[in-house]
């Protein structure tokens, strides 16, 4: 049991049943209006009943337009979308939660190429977009665009509005040295820097009341050099609690380093908790923490230990939106674990609908709503024990089919993503294979097989009505290049984690590592981290390719600090002794790179023979995963999912 997160927390006039809340995250999901859609209700509703105290709807844009481009979000800066957000404030308080609302301004941070504004012309470091400079009257006009949001969503029945002042946008750009750059009444000093945000603290509450709570997004410190510390916090937090402030959420960063605002797997987790803690130390407020905690072990000890008030999760929960139940009714063991991939951040900064890569019923809620056990009950065999596999056995399952499951290795782990966990700085990857293990053996309807490989002649004596192939993907042959055949060691990434294990490359000083994928980034880091010399060749313009912008723009720093030699829209011409010929597509131009082995780190192909061979014996036959198209692990537990529970 983890007793402190059970406890009970005021903020102003509320009393949060539990220590366990909803940070305020954008789903995209809103309709094309920026509107409350169904699909919206729906993953706010299964949200909810989750156990969480307070469940914050985020990232609502407060105006003065609609982000055009890629975030679809909601909106609050027109009476006419007070109704929708009512609906789905009354479907968070039905479920026993209270319902938050956040507003939001991306400011210099924004998406929206056309118009981004800001304190100053600051750039993003994500994108370097140009930024205009806002004038005094326009500032004027935001503090009350905020200021009417906050009572628009009071109106709307919210327990609690969360001012953003965090992360660099647009109000936590206003409150940093870094991008505040102003020497008018809105900059110059640390006192005019929060102008700002004191003013749009003053006319909120002179709008919504002074027994109407309110907490605010703050930074630790923005971790980057001329930003905000956490000396500067202190003052500001400080500051923020004489006017009225209720709680402060703490998170950390802003786009120059997105990797402590969003932070993928290689960032620590609980990596904020002490910074909490020495500001937490002036404020006699409610102090809230978020920064890669998806663990309940964790989290307690957070609390414990008086880092923080509450922990604030956000992909833990879109993960596993029961987390707070299973920790109530100690049921921790049964958790889904983020592993802070960041597929959630990649879909919805795509223009896409939340997604996640372990928990393929985010964002889907509606889709299979009220989906529950077959009237036909079907014999399923799942051959393939990856996470396509599993998802798959899993899904079947709790449709009330009766599965059997074979893995031809003897533990309920791909050779694929065996390779994998071995790449991965943590082991938050084997976590999704643990949930996994544990759910599947509650299931009484499956039947696991492990050390079996399927033929013809297991096929013929179980008799399915569906086979499901999930049998991953194998190695592809490199193209012939010139030179190959003398070239001593040529690899694809499974073969290479195969010879690395067992010691065959301890004496390789220099690898070259063909490709652009996920697989690939992870052979770099893993070599790089190690303090091998590594070049990369990749055939596109822009490395790396398809990895979320957050991750990939970490790697990328990381890669340059460890001397990563990157060539793009390049391939290998050929090889020498102890190196290979680099040829740049568009300039044709040759470059000598020194190498003693090559790893073509995505040169799979999906191995799916078993599908043809069994269509004389099964009517209903599905591939999913690597073995349809090497992909990602959220394309395999998807097609896993789907597969289950369409049947």
């Amino acid at each position: 049991m983890y007793p402190q997160l059970l406890e009970k927390v005021r903020i102003g006039k509320h009393v949060l049943k539990n220590r366990m809340v909803y940070a305020p995250t954008i789903s995209n999901l809103a309709d094309s209006n920026g509107g409350v859609s169904r699909r919206m209700l729906a993953y706010y509703d299964n949200l909810s009943k989750g156990g969480a105290s307070l469940v914050y709807i985020g990232a609502v844009n407060m105006g003065p337009k609609p982000v055009k481009r890629a975030l679809n979000m909601l909106h609050i800066f027109e009476d006419r979308y007070i109704s929708g957000l009512a609906e789905l404030v009354e479907t968070v308080h039905k479920n026993g939660a209270l319902a938050g609302i956040q507003w939001h301004h991306l400011g210099r941070q924004g998406l929206d190429v056309g118009e981004l504004v800001g304190f100053s012309d600051v750039p993003s470091g994500l994108t370097n977009y140009p930024v205009r400079v806002l004038s005094e009257r326009e500032i004027e006009e935001i503090e009350d665009l905020a200021a009417n949001a906050a009572f628009r969503a009071k109106t709307a029945g919210a327990d609690i509005v969360d001012l953003h002042f965090g992360h660099g946008y647009l109000g936590g750009s206003s409150l940093s040295p870094y991008s505040n750059r102003r020497t008018d009444k809105y900059g110059g000093s640390p006192e005019k820097r929060m102008t700002f945000a004191l003013n749009v603290i003053r006319k909120t509450r002179k709008l919504v009341g002074e027994d109407f709570a309110l907490s605010t997004r703050l930074v630790t410190s923005e971790m980057f050099e001329g930003g905000l510390t956490i000396e500067d916090v202190k003052v500001i937090a400080n500051k923020f609690e004489s006017e009225g402030i209720n709680a402060i959420n703490f998170t950390a960063g802003l786009a120059e380093v997105a990797y402590y605002a969003v932070p993928p797997y290689p960032i620590p987790r609980g990596f904020n908790a002490r910074n909490a803690e020495e500001i937490r130390k002036v404020l006699s407020i409610p102090v809230g923490i978020a920064g890669r905690i998806n663990d309940p072990k964790l989290a307690n000890r957070i609390l414990k230990n008086e880092y923080a008030d509450y922990i604030l999760f956000s992909r833990t929960l879109i993960a596993d939106p029961a987390f707070c139940a299973k920790v109530r009714e100690d049921r921790s063991d049964d958790i889904r674990m983020c592993v802070a991939c960041n597929q959630c951040m990649r879909e919805v900064f795509s223009g896409r609908g939340i997604k996640c890569q372990v928990n393929p019923l985010a964002g889907r809620e509606i889709d299979y709503a009220g989906r529950g056990v077959c009237a036909e009950r079907k014999k399923v065999v799942v051959v393939g024990g990856g996470p396509a596999g599993l998802e798959a056995a899993r899904s079947s399952a709790m449709r009330g089919h009766y599965v059997t499951l074979f893995e031809k290795e003897k533990e309920l782990l791909s050779p694929q993503y065996r390779y994998l966990l071995q790449s991965k700085p943590n082991r938050e990857f084997s976590t999704t294979m643990d949930y996994y293990d544990k759910a599947l053996k509650k299931l009484k309807n499956v039947r696991i097989l492990l050390g079996t490989e399927v033929n013809m002649d297991v096929i013929k004596e179980k008799g399915p009505d569906v086979l499901i192939v999930a049998t991953g993907a194998r190695s592809e042959a490199p193209p012939p290049i010139a030179g190959a055949d003398r070239f001593k060691c040529i690899l694809d990434c499974y073969g290479f984690f195969d010879n690395y294990n067992k010691g065959l490359l301890k004496d390789e000083k220099d690898f070259v590592i063909v490709g652009e994928d996920i697989v690939t980034c992870d052979v770099v880091e893993f070599l790089s981290r190690k303090g091998h010399q590594v070049s990369v060749v990749s055939r596109l313009e822009i490395f790396p390719n398809d990895v979320d912008f957050v991750l990939a723009y970490y790697m990328l720093q990381q890669f340059a600090k460890r001397s990563v030699k990157i060539m793009s829209n390049s391939i290998v011409e050929s090889f020498g002794e102890g190196f290979v010929a680099v040829k740049n597509r568009e300039t044709k131009n040759m470059e000598k790179i020194r190498a003693g082995c090559i790893v073509y780190a995505n040169s799979r192909r999906p191995h799916s023979l078993l599908s043809i061979e069994a269509q004389s014996l099964v009517r209903e036959i599905h591939v999913i995963g690597d073995a349809k198209e090497p992909r990602g692990i959220i394309d395999a537990i998807r097609e896993g999912f789907i597969c289950g529970m369409n049947l």
